[in-house]
């Protein structure tokens, strides 16, 4: 099993999500994970490629839920790790708990970004059932 980390507040910090955590996101953005991730997480459009238009609350919402803190601690860590590092971004926080949702299964089958693409140019997925 892969393990997926930022390093925020001081420490290095392990991302996970579970099946509830799914849930909360659906209900509170009204979307599937995949478009939530996809388009607001990602900023990457129907046809595939980028559209600059991420989700600020998406992302803080997934990044708190994944470190299973709440979303002002968490912000608060992502504006210390930015003061005096104008090469910090929220991405640099937001990809790992992005690749760490698509791996988790709560889109209904774990998905790792990481993985070389196969021959047909898609990501390589893996069952989550036993």
């Amino acid at each position: 099993m892969k393990v997926f980390e930022v390093e925020l507040g001081g420490k290095r910090r392990r991302i996970r999500f579970t099946p509830m955590d799914g849930a909360k996101l659906w209900r509170r953005f009204n979307k599937p994970l995949f478009n939530l991730l996809m388009h607001d997480c990602m900023a990457v459009g129907s046809n595939g490629k980028s559209t600059g238009e991420f989700n600020p609350d998406a992302h803080l919402a997934l990044l708190s839920l994944g470190l299973a803190t709440d979303e002002e601690t968490v912000s608060q860590w992502i504006y210390e790790a930015q003061c005096g590092h104008s090469d910090v971004t929220i991405a640099d926080f937001v990809m790992p708990a992005i690749k760490a949702a698509f791996y988790s299964g709560i889109l209904g089958k774990s998905i790792d970004l990481d993985a070389e693409e196969d021959k047909s140019g898609k990501a390589q997925s893996h069952s989550t059932d036993p």
